[in-house]
């Protein structure tokens, strides 16, 4: 559209993390529609059992084994939950055999949780005051439906339908 009628849209820019493909608890991308999802308003002790059916390096079979965090969704999981300095210590400890796949998947559970805390708090807040809620989701509509209206006017005039 910018190019044939002048600029109207931002381009948009790409949104790159760390972690281009966040893992399931299967260790194929993470989806609902593959049931391998660690949902958000999930109990804590629910999420503790999903991490424990985790799938790790099949190398690593025991705690003494050395393990290559490169190839194991639990330590993928990690960079995205665990501070930087715990993240280095669970690599050298995984690949030395020192650190066992039930402990380092024990600390992604608490990791997880602890990150997943405040947003499980404000979700049961918000589910005891629904009125609440939809009055702010009509306000966003009411704001989208204003800017979208404004986007349309400089859509019909770049198109000189007006």
């Amino acid at each position: 559209f910018n190019g044939i009628y002048g600029e109207v849209f931002p381009d948009p820019q790409a949104l790159l993390t760390k972690i281009p493909v966040v893992p399931g608890i299967d260790g194929q991308k993470m989806s609902k529609s593959y049931g391998n999802e660690i949902p958000i308003a999930e109990k804590p002790e629910e999420t503790e059992a999903k991490i424990k059916k985790m799938f790790t390096d099949p190398q690593k079979l025991r705690k003494g084994d050395p393990g290559r965090p490169e190839i194991c969704p639990v330590f993928a999981l990690h960079q995205l939950y665990t501070p930087q300095a715990e993240i280095d210590r669970i690599d050298t400890d995984c690949r030395s055999g020192a650190l066992g796949c039930v402990a380092c998947k024990k600390q992604l559970a608490d990791d997880i949780n602890k990150a997943l805390e405040p947003i499980r708090s404000k979700r049961t807040a918000l589910e005891s005051d629904i009125d609440f809620v939809n009055d702010m989701l009509e306000d966003g509509a009411n704001r989208a439906r204003v800017r979208a209206q404004e986007t349309m006017v400089m859509v019909r005039e770049k198109m000189n339908l007006r």
